[in-house]
């Protein structure tokens, strides 16, 4: 009888489990049509993606690992799990702080027929 019962609880407690987190981006609809790009990219321990902007936004998921996402107002560390945003020509850089490689999941929503990334000077060299 437990043999029958137990298949029975593990299914209630897997029907259950809350959803997972989300992140909602309300994109703004003055630049024209916006096409999505997503891809996986992993950055080795003390990689980074260099300075850079885009035509609009950036959406990170980190799904190994720890990057911090760093601008010139400062640096937002975020761990696997944890979903970041970054506006449209926002000028920032992405390191990979853990000591594993970190690998993200990035969805960009940018400005139709333009490149994904500009390449952009460290604010903090003058």
């Amino acid at each position: 009888m437990l043999a029958l019962i137990l298949p029975i609880i593990t299914a209630a407690a897997v029907a259950a489990a809350p959803p997972p987190a989300s992140t909602v981006v309300k994109v703004p609809r003055d630049h024209g049509p916006q096409d999505a790009v997503v891809l996986e990219r992993t950055f080795p321990v003390g990689g980074e993606s260099g300075w850079h902007t885009h035509p609009g936004y950036e959406i990170g998921h980190v799904v190994a690992g720890e990057t911090e996402m760093r601008t010139p107002d400062g640096a937002v560390r975020y761990k696997a799990g944890q979903t970041f945003v970054i506006p449209r020509g926002t000028v920032h850089n992405g390191v990979n702080v853990s000591d594993v490689p970190a690998v993200l999941v990035i969805t960009y929503l940018v400005d139709r027929g333009a490149p994904v990334r500009k390449d952009a000077a460290d604010p903090h060299r003058h």
